[in-house]
């Protein structure tokens, strides 16, 4: 029984989908929190907020289209390449090389981070709505989804120097 528990844990810390999955769990946690913060504080937030979204729905549908293409576009490009690089060190150096890129938190991380920023713009795209008097713009969502691509930037500097290195 412990020998197959110990097995199990092994195979989720070297399986690449665990911790990316976490946290699009998370960013679906993320978004339907803050889309009710949104609507239930609705009319309380004021106007002079700099640091909120101001734009009206078509600039926000805009802006998390860009988002959504960017995440995926990024996703599949960098690991498309580091794949690449990892098959040919694979070729050189054995198969291990593989495994250890597959265990590591970093590149798990970073995975995780593109896909859930990916899944919180596309739950928030969603509910932006745009009929003349029903507007709906989710000002907090909105500033949360520039944040977290801020965020993906800076995760994305991590893992070309983490890869690198």
């Amino acid at each position: 029984m412990k020998l197959s528990f110990i097995t199990v844990l092994d195979r989720i810390r070297s399986s690449y989908w665990f911790v990316p999955a976490g946290m699009s769990l998370m960013a679906v946690v993320l978004s339907t929190l803050v889309l009710y913060l949104d609507r239930r504080f609705a009319g309380q937030i004021p106007p002079d907020a700099w640091w909120l979204y101001g734009g009206g729905a078509e600039g926000a549908r805009v802006v998390l289209s860009a988002i959504l293409t960017a995440m995926i576009s990024v996703t599949s490009v960098v690991f498309s390449i580091t794949i690449v690089a990892l098959t040919l060190a694979a070729g050189q150096f054995g198969s291990r090389v593989l495994r250890s890129f597959m265990r590591d938190r970093g590149n798990q991380i970073t995975l995780g981070t593109f896909i859930a920023t990916f899944v919180y713009a596309m739950l928030v795209l969603r509910t932006v709505q745009g009929v003349d008097a029903a507007d709906f713009v989710p000002p907090l969502a909105m500033s949360v989804g520039i944040l977290l691509v801020f965020l993906s930037v800076g995760v994305l500097i991590y893992f070309i120097h983490h890869v690198a290195s």
